[in-house]
């Protein structure tokens, strides 16, 4: 998943489920482009992180064997990390991933 639907289930999320605070953002375009930038970094990070490193009698197939499926551990493994996304609150990062 990109960056920019991050940014939009976020933006979504905040609309339809958190409308006081949805109006309280005051350039709701920088923040959700920020918030989903974040969101992908995190998500990046955590796919190399289970990844692990490469071996030098790993092949290909063994390494993509290792890689994560289409993201979704990894979007768990962000969702449901003790830190968050930072800045956002816990309910509307897991709507979002």
């Amino acid at each position: 998943m990109s960056d920019l639907e991050y940014a939009s289930r976020a933006r979504s999320y905040y609309r339809d489920f958190l409308p006081g605070r949805y109006q309280q953002i005051p350039n709701p375009e920088h923040f959700f482009s920020d918030l989903g930038q974040r969101i992908e970094d995190q998500v990046q990070t955590a796919e190399r992180q289970l990844a692990g490193p490469d071996s030098p009698d790993e092949g290909f197939l063994a390494k993509v064997d290792q890689l994560p499926v289409g993201g979704v551990e990894v979007e768990v493994a962000v969702q449901l990390s003790p830190r968050g996304i930072t800045g956002v609150p816990a309910v509307a990062a897991a709507a979002v991933l």
